[in-house]
């Protein structure tokens, strides 16, 4: 029963990771630049823009869904790029699910529904929407969302995925079937659950029982695992609520199959017990016996300050001692661990609230494999968009003394392959060189004329490729640069201060890529420990339980044993099989 429950609680907990996944999705499609670029005044017009914005949209109703539909409205609610081109130009207003989301999240981050029927595609779906901004201008201000209504498959498909001795109902906060693994999937939305099954919900949370054959989804007597929604991270939960239900024969012929197994394993152990205590113990050892046997199950049941009296100094008395000793060590190891266990939970907790707080960036970029691919497209697609006919980046040592030239470099036109050479072969100190000054300001920095520049040590071989004016700008995690950006134009250039905060935003989004990557290590790290710190406890319980089951008759079996070979005279038959039984004892 409790395997079911844990499953119950497992499948809740990938349904509510599956909704996270989508708030993360749909912040990234409303960060991508084609589709902010859609919305900014003057591009309305501009076919091109429309047409980009268009495609990408296309790709992330399938790469980050899967969608039914996606929608890009302006300030105004009017969809301006869909997915089903059937919207477009067409006002949200008379759309009371899209109006909704569209006015929420015009003043929030993020908007998620409760499971409804979609008044655009008629299908079940849970509706996602995210502001757009125009990151090009200070203070960012809204311009548009972008809405999202989910393909309800994907969370259908998590109950279908379920063993087939299992009956899944995933239930809404009003009592109606929402999807299930048996029956009619079509017209989920039309049913409510039985009375008797509500009543269940509303007696209390997450719980287990047995249903009757009226109650039950499976019109037979079963065991049912009830679970309540509790979301995850940005994911609040709709309240949600599962029902797991399995025929009660199934689970009483596994108790049945488990019983069997336990009755063969201690029938052998009990009766060997037995026999050696009827054999080994006499009248003068059963009181300590019976003491030392009492204060052991009251420690197994988890009261580790109980001790054994010690009323004497023999045998019994030094094993009383020696028991002492080891519950008290016990103790405090098990301190010890309570005390590690709850800094490795504390550590992890905190690395996923941080997880929480993380943006996503560009879907190309948050894609990369390593920072090298990451910095290769960042140039690559500034070089592209600006006219910038080279870029360069470069990463600073780890013991921070200088800067090296990266392998990931992007040149759109030849000539520049000396200056390249000549850069992989020239590390900077801080505040040397363009590389060196934008390391230590940790702010942008703008060359508009190579020749004029003093400290720019490059320059004969920058003017041997044509290279006249450059632009430097840091890549920040947690304030600490991790690489730097460099570009060159042959054209001599005064500074563009929109060009500038483009290049930062990308520069932004690509640090926010990097540390969500960072922490998302971290956590796999601590999970990797925790499970590793559990193996060893379990281990070193284990051990510590077989040990003491078989020194305890060891102990007593040696000290009678001495007993009686120092009572019997010299030459008795018994002496030789006592000492044998002695030497087998301390062996």
């Amino acid at each position: 029963m409790e395997s079911q429950f844990q499953t119950a609680h497992q499948t809740m907990n990938e349904i509510d990771r599956i909704l996270n996944e989508r708030i993360l999705n749909i912040q990234t499609i409303a960060g991508a630049p084609p589709i902010q670029n859609s919305l900014i005044p003057g591009n309305l017009e501009t076919g091109d823009f429309k047409k980009i914005a268009s495609k990408r949209i296309n790709e992330f109703t399938v790469v980050t869904g899967p969608w039914d539909i996606l929608i890009i409205v302006d300030k105004g609610g009017k969809v301006i790029v869909s997915s089903d081109e059937t919207q477009l130009g067409k006002s949200i207003q008379a759309q009371s699910q899209n109006k909704i989301a569209y006015e929420t999240v015009m003043r929030e981050e993020f908007y998620y529904s409760d499971v409804v029927l979609s008044e655009n595609t008629g299908q079940m779906t849970v509706v996602f929407a995210a502001p757009i901004r125009n990151r090009n201008i200070p203070k960012q201000p809204i311009i548009g969302a972008v809405i999202g209504h989910f393909s309800w498959p994907a969370i259908s498909q998590v109950l279908e995925d379920l063993p087939v001795s299992f009956a899944a109902m995933l239930i809404s906060r009003k009592g109606v079937l929402i999807s299930q693994n048996v029956g009619n999937h079509e017209n989920s939305l039309m049913e409510n659950v039985s009375q008797d099954i509500l009543q269940h919900f509303k007696e209390g949370g997450s719980k287990s029982l047995v249903l009757k054959k009226g109650e039950s989804a499976l019109g037979v007597k079963s065991l049912a695992s009830f679970v309540i929604e509790t979301g995850y991270l940005s994911y609040r939960g709709n309240e949600w609520g599962l029902i797991l239900e399995r025929r009660a024969s199934i689970v009483s012929e596994q108790a049945r199959t488990t019983a069997l197994k336990l009755v063969f394993l201690l029938v052998p152990i009990i009766t060997i017990g037995v026999f050696l205590l009827i054999l080994m113990v006499t009248q003068w050892v059963t009181k300590p016996i019976a003491l030392l046997t009492r204060t052991t199950h009251e420690i197994s049941a988890g009261d580790l300050n109980k001790t054994v009296p010690v009323t004497s100094n023999d045998e019994m008395g030094q094993l009383a001692t020696s028991f002492n000793s080891m519950t008290q060590k016990l103790a405090k190891s098990y301190e010890d661990l309570e005390e590690k266990v709850k800094q490795r939970t504390q550590e992890l907790s905190k690395i996923n609230e941080q997880l929480s707080l993380l943006q996503s960036i560009t879907l190309e970029v948050a894609g990369a494999a390593d920072l090298s691919a990451a910095l290769e497209i960042v140039l690559r697609r500034v070089c592209e968009r600006t006219g910038w006919v080279m870029g360069q980046a470069w990463i600073p040592r780890e013991d921070g003394t200088v800067l090296d030239c990266s392998p990931a470099w992007f040149s759109s036109v030849s000539g520049v392959e000396a200056f390249r050479a000549f850069s992989e072969k020239s590390p900077f100190l801080p505040g040397i060189g363009l590389p060196g000054r934008v390391w230590v300001s940790k702010e942008p920095a703008w060359i508009q004329d190579l020749t004029q520049d003093k400290n720019f040590p490059r320059f004969p071989t920058a003017e041997a490729s044509g290279l006249r004016a450059g632009f430097g700008i840091p890549i920040l995690t947690n304030n600490q640069v991790i690489a730097v950006l460099e570009f060159f134009m042959r054209e001599s250039q005064p500074e563009d201060s929109g060009l500038v905060s483009v290049i930062s935003a990308v520069a932004a989004q690509l640090g926010l890529a990097i540390e969500r990557k960072a922490a998302e290590e971290a956590q796999k790290k601590m999970e990797g420990m925790m499970r590793q710190s559990e193996k060893m406890s379990a281990i070193g319980q284990l051990a510590g339980g077989v040990a003491h089951e078989i020194n305890n008759p060891l102990g007593v079996i040696l000290g009678f044993s001495q007993n009686v070979a120092k009572r019997i005279p010299p030459g008795d038959p018994l002496e030789m099989p006592l000492k044998s039984i002695e030497r087998a004892a301390i062996r």
